[in-house]
């Protein structure tokens, strides 16, 4: 069963293939940097609210930052 919070490594990995930075992001998600700099870093968990956005704003599936990623 997976987690509740998604790793930090899978919400780095879904805003760099955006081609966003962390200022970038923050802003269109109405969030401080630092939040999102948390977010990445494990030292907060992103609610389910933002990590909607997240999602959206990254275009990709909510559901899939989840899970761990696989290594190719």
């Amino acid at each position: 069963m997976p987690d509740t919070n998604p790793t930090p490594d899978n919400l780095r990995a879904a805003r760099l293939a955006a081609g966003l930075s962390q200022p970038a992001l923050a802003k269109l998600m109405g969030v401080a940097v630092m939040t999102v700099c948390y977010w990445e870093t494990a030292q907060a968990d992103i609610k389910s609210r933002d990590l909607r956005l997240f999602a959206e704003v990254c275009g990709v599936n909510a559901g899939g930052l989840l899970y761990e990623l696989e290594e190719t």
